[in-house]
């Protein structure tokens, strides 16, 4: 098995999902209708990486600029929570909620927390606690921490003696998602030797 992965994500409130799970393997191949939420399942968690490197956009969603991100019908609100082991000993629980309206989102609230695998009924051991811009990181010394309206708060983890929250960080900001349109399209029109090579 590799380390980290995401073992389960649940997501509520973003274009499509009123209140989505799912509980992942160590390969999942997507599947399902158009219209079904794939597309919005990969936009998230593009949203989640690219708010490990900068502020979350305007239109929450880059080039989003005039849609809606939230669920119709519902607050303008997303909410998610991840679990990720990060390795055979420890699961990280990362939760947040992101408020409206578009053009002027916030980060209301976003936590870490760490639970034992091997043991499980212990309480989690929160890492990281932030309400409305301002909270605690504690993972090994306990700092406060204060951010921009709309960043978040685990992209601000740059000390490495901090291990579990840096290696979240590294590891959701090293997300990469692939067009299937682009993969390998050089490669397709590149012409190929028909007759064999003369020695």
């Amino acid at each position: 098995m590799q380390y980290p992965r995401i073992k389960s994500i649940n997501i509520k409130g973003y274009r499509t999902f009123k209140d989505f799970t799912a509980t992942l393997s160590d390969l999942e191949i997507i599947v399902g209708a158009n219209g079904a939420g794939k597309t919005c399942l990969l936009e998230f968690l593009k949203l989640l990486r690219n708010g490990m490197k900068k502020p979350i956009f305007p239109e929450i969603l880059a080039g989003f600029l005039g849609k809606n991100v939230f669920y119709v019908g519902g607050e303008e609100k997303i909410q998610w929570q991840l679990e990720i082991e990060l390795d055979e000993t420890i699961t990280l629980r990362y939760l947040g909620e992101i408020l409206g309206p578009i053009n002027s989102p916030q980060i209301a609230r976003e936590k870490v927390e760490a639970i034992a695998i091997f043991n499980e009924r212990q309480e989690p051991s929160i890492l990281l606690d932030v309400k409305e811009n301002s909270g605690q990181v504690r993972e090994k010394l306990e700092e406060e921490i204060t951010t921009l309206p709309n960043e978040l708060a685990l992209s601000k983890i740059d000390n490495q003696g901090m291990v579990n929250l840096y290696k979240l960080r590294e590891y959701i900001g090293g997300w990469k998602f692939y067009s299937s349109f682009n993969i390998a399209r050089e490669k397709i029109s590149r012409s190929v030797a028909i007759a064999p090579q003369p020695h």
